[in-house]
């Protein structure tokens, strides 16, 4: 089976049985430079607004074993995405894990990513919340147990009255479990001896909206331009073949219900094409995409289909767009990248392969 060991190069600081506050080793704060910083930048309508927390937690993922592709022959490995997917077994939730279960005895993926919105609606209030049964363990049963969990933060993640803490620290109830911080960045060594650079951001605070709507009052105490001047740092010095980068905000879908978002074209993109990053992975838009505008080196993947889905509308950047419920499984060998979507009936519904 393909298992994914983890070694921690930086270790975050060990959170206070007693507090929540110590886990990386820098502090929310929120300075008169930063509140300047955000007039103005809502005075012109700018998308990035800063406010502080900040983090360095870098881990490498060992995979000790590989797995063959049948279809492909590949000698790499794979792992699985899934997104927008915790609604305590309904709305196809339990239909898909059906499915990743049953791949999963097949494939052995090296482990699970998810694109955010883990929890609907207000994501969870404690390590004990219900939700982290009904919705996570009862549901995706062994694979639970035999897979690690690479999370990144959704919106609705962020609801609610606990903040994103609970996510942070349950890995102490299932070392799964792995979302350290905020943002992260882990390197995955493959049985053929390549690197893959997996960057995990958080989108929330650039997407301007949720500063006006109530609805995610926390994101205020993220620092936008730390994070993207992270971003850039950790992409400037990877020198891994393979970087790929995931978070919960497309920045080019044809979902109707959310479609691209406009922050993330103007300060994350720029970062994606410059430093030739070959996907980036994201939800929030309920449904199965691929795009890839004209002349990127990107490819845009959607995959927000975990549970329930909205509609599609395809545009000029679309090369595969579907309102069905499902999840990916990539795969990586030397040179290639192989995705494939995965309805909840078990069938693939879409096949991609690039080169590096």
């Amino acid at each position: 089976m393909l298992t994914a060991g983890i070694n921690t190069e930086e270790n975050p600081e060990k959170i206070p049985e007693t507090g929540r506050y110590n886990y990386c080793t820098a502090a929310c704060t929120i300075n008169s430079d930063c509140m300047k910083n955000r007039i103005g930048l809502i005075i012109v309508f700018i998308t990035t607004i800063v406010t502080g927390c900040h983090s360095r937690c870098e881990e490498h993922i060992n995979v000790v074993t590989g797995t063959a592709d049948t279809s492909t022959h590949f000698t790499g490995f794979n792992f699985f995405v899934l997104g927008d997917w915790g609604r305590r077994g309904s709305a196809c939730q339990q239909a898909v894990a059906g499915q990743m279960i049953a791949y999963a005895s097949k494939r052995h993926p090296a482990f699970i990513i998810t694109t955010g919105d883990n929890f609907y609606e207000e994501g969870v209030q404690s390590v004990y919340d219900s939700h982290w049964t009904e919705s996570f363990s009862n549901v995706y049963k062994e694979l639970t147990k035999n897979y690690n969990w690479y999370p990144v933060l959704g919106n609705h993640d962020y609801e609610g009255d606990a903040w994103p803490w609970a996510e942070f620290t349950f890995h102490r109830i299932n070392p799964r479990w792995n979302m350290p911080w905020f943002y992260s960045t882990r390197v995955a060594q493959t049985p053929d001896h390549e690197a893959v650079r997996f960057v995990f951001i958080d989108t929330n605070p650039f997407y301007i909206y949720y500063y006006f709507s109530g609805e995610n009052r926390f994101v205020a105490s993220q620092d936008t331009a730390k994070q993207r001047q992270w971003i850039d740092s950790i992409l400037a010095n990877a020198t891994e073949p393979w970087k790929i980068v995931v978070g919960h905000h497309p920045v080019f879908s044809c979902g109707t219900d959310h479609g691209n978002t406009r922050e993330l074209i103007e300060l994350l993109k720029p970062l994606l094409e410059k430093y030739k990053v070959q996907a980036y992975i994201s939800g929030h838009d309920h449904n199965l995409q691929h795009q890839r505008p004209a002349g990127s080196y990107v490819d845009y993947f959607v995959c927000g289909a975990g549970a329930e889905v909205n509609d599609v509308n395809q545009t000029a950047e679309t090369k595969f767009a579907e309102s069905i419920p499902g999840f990916a499984d990539i795969a990586i060998s030397h040179d290639t990248l192989r995705l494939q979507y995965i309805d909840y009936n078990g069938k693939v519904v879409y096949s991609y392969v690039r080169k590096r």
